[in-house]
This record gives structure tokens, sequence and C-alpha cells, in this order.
């Protein structure tokens, strides 16, 4: 790993490879289930995310989580609806939209800037240093999706490949 700052933990970086691969079948199952009322099929389908995550927190952390309900204040509960409403459903709704009304092929690598914005919004919100590595490692991504844009034209005459200006 190139990072050894601190910043990235091996265990974090398997938290994120599930969570794309977990994206990933969404998109397959979103793609299968062939539904026109996107906004109605990411509601119902959030209705079952809490059951797990509840279990989660009390096998990790014991019935002492619950105890700290009682004492949540504004600023998570603004975090939590922040997760929930704009983050969550409208994201989701609009990504799903992409999903079913654009082959997979062609919006999966648009998935490559999730890290990006998240480099960027944690600098944003919570100061975090982005250093070169992190900085160069945003710009290659975002170098390869607009090379990938391009649409290349083989020519018959044998020349190399060039861009299409269409």
């Amino acid at each position: 790993m190139l990072i050894e700052d601190g910043s990235v933990s091996f265990f974090g970086v398997n938290l994120v490879v599930m969570a794309a691969t977990c994206w990933g079948v969404s998109g397959l199952i979103m793609k299968a289930a062939n539904t026109k009322q996107v906004f109605a099929f990411i509601v119902w389908s959030l209705l079952f995310a809490p059951f797990p995550l509840i279990a989660l927190a009390l096998a990790l952390e014991g019935k002492e989580i619950l105890y700290s309900l009682i004492e949540i204040d504004k600023r998570t509960i603004f975090s939590i609806l922040f997760q929930a409403w704009p983050t969550t459903l409208l994201g989701y709704w609009i990504w799903n939209r992409l999903v079913v009304t654009y082959p997979l092929s062609t919006i999966a690598p648009l998935t490559l800037l999730v890290p990006v914005f998240g480099l960027f919004a944690s600098w944003l919100f919570y100061q975090e240093p982005l250093g070169p590595i992190k900085i160069g490692s945003a710009l290659l991504i975002i170098s390869g999706l607009l090379i990938g844009l391009i649409k290349w034209d083989k020519r018959r005459s044998g020349k190399s490949m060039q861009p299409n200006a269409s």
C-alpha cells in the first residue's frame, strides 16, 4: 500500500472493496427488476437496511449502544437526516435512474468518481489533508475517465487511432 501515514487502513480498504461489490450487485438487481418506479423501489428496499445494521451494532457494541441514543444531539440528528435524505434517497434515485435507462457498461465507469468525491468532501468538511499521492490518484482517475469518454475511430488507411471529433 502506498499510503502509510495511518490515514488508510487495510480494514478500511477491504470495506471499500466490499461496498463496491455490493454496489455492482445492486445495479444488477435494479436492472433485473426492470422497474419503472425507481423511487418507490428504493424506498421499499431501504426498509430492510436498519435490521442488519441494528443487529451488527448490538453484536459489536452490546446493549450500551442503545443508551447512547438518549444522548443524541442536534448534530447527530442532522447527520442521520442528511444520510437518509439527500445522500441515500436522492443519490440512489439519480444513480438507479441511470441504471434503468442506460447499459451498465456505459455508466459503471462513473462509479470511479466516488472516491474522488469522498476525498474532496473529507477535505471540505473535515479539513483532512490531501497529500500529493491522494491528489495524484484523484487526477489519474479523472484523466482515465476523460480518456475513456473519447470515441476512438480506427481508420482503414492504417493510421493510428485518432480521437473522433463528434
